[in-house]
């Protein structure tokens, strides 16, 4: 997905901020599979917020007219509901999805095709475009290992990892053929905290539960194995490609930080839900702010939203400590970026 709203790009003062003495380039940002696109929240988009991006412009609100301009203002690939993995590999696997998604492959594609028309009078240019350009990759793979959870065949987990971690790492890599520079890659969510996925698998079990914040021990330890998996990818990547600044984002302990502490941000008990029907279930597919949903009255003391999704507020805490560089490697400093350059985005998702 592009955003950018009349801005540079967030890429050229990474380069930057990771290596002060580097020249400051003219450039863009883009951002493929940005998580945090928060229309199945109740905001807006924190990182691109945080970052002092407007909103960008979903990508299928201009595909039948797609223009330059449009490409150098940014655009949104990304998809609610998307996974790492191929609708036919779910087919395969009896795994019956709700609706047809969009997996991160045909999110790519059509990001490939729209460069390619776009770019085809003039691939110099755009090849600069990349290069200054920054691509977020993630987070994917949770709504592939959700999709297995909601089925109840946790014993199939593992094995998906090294096919989701396979995925995001076959899309870096053509990114980098393409020329790309400078990537994103942000980690998995604490799956654990998830009320949904809580209520799926209670149990009177307490021993199961993390006594510190009430999330599930047994599905956190999956999420940081995923992890560890992509980590490793990633150092595999910087070896193949040492002039890649790959930049790995730690989703996980942003939330955790929020999950163990949530009164230290003004927050209530973290899984408590906003968004209930009139039972006050949130195990439900109808989207909140529908009839028969009720809202309660100040989502920003919430750190759930529906069940599945966080509020705005919990997506602000976790974007404004990711652009401060605590959970990113290698670090770097929002006032760095601030100082040398404005920001352009892409996403896909």
């Amino acid at each position: 997905m592009f955003n950018d709203r009349n801005n540079r790009c967030l890429v050229d003062a990474m380069q930057f901020c990771l290596h002060p003495h580097a020249p400051i380039p003219d450039s863009k940002y883009f951002v493929l599979n940005y998580v945090y696109i928060e229309i199945e929240s109740n905001g807006n988009e924190s990182l691109p917020m945080s970052l002092g991006l407007p909103p960008v412009q979903p990508y299928r609100s201009v595909e039948q007219g797609f223009t330059a301009e449009d490409f150098q203002k940014g655009l949104n690939f990304a998809v609610g509901g998307a996974t790492a993995l191929d609708l036919s590999f779910f087919q395969q696997s009896g795994i019956n999805l709700p609706r047809a998604v969009d997996s991160l492959r045909i999110q790519f594609n059509s990001f490939n095709q729209s460069y390619s028309s776009i770019c085809a009078s003039s691939p110099p240019k755009c090849k600069d475009t990349l290069k200054s350009s920054v691509f977020i990759v993630g987070e994917i793979g949770g709504n592939d290992y959700a999709y297995f959870l909601y089925d109840k065949r946790i014993e199939e987990l593992k094995s998906l990892v090294l096919l989701v971690i396979n995925e995001i790492a076959s899309v870096i890599l053509e990114l980098i053929e393409l020329g790309v520079e400078t990537l994103m890659v942000p980690s998995n969510i604490p799956m654990g905290c998830i009320p949904v996925l809580i209520q799926l698998y209670k149990t009177s079990d307490d021993s199961q539960f993390d006594p510190q914040n009430g999330c599930l021990k047994w599905l956190n330890k999956f999420s940081e194995y995923h992890n560890q998996q992509l980590q490793q990818q990633l150092k595999r990547i910087r070896v193949l490609h040492p002039h890649v600044h790959l930049i790995y984002v730690d989703y996980f302990n942003a939330a955790m930080r929020i999950y163990n502490a949530p009164k230290d941000f003004g927050l209530i008990e973290p899984l408590q839900v906003c968004c209930v029907d009139k039972n006050g279930s949130y195990s439900i597919p109808t989207p909140c702010g529908t009839a028969g949903t009720i809202v309660c009255d100040d989502p920003s003391k919430y750190v759930s939203w529906d069940g599945i999704h966080l509020t705005e507020a919990a997506y602000e805490l976790m974007a404004t400590s990711i652009v401060n560089g605590s959970f990113t490697f290698p670090q770097f400093s929002l006032s760095c970026l601030q100082r040398n350059t404005s920001s352009q985005l892409l996403q896909l998702q």
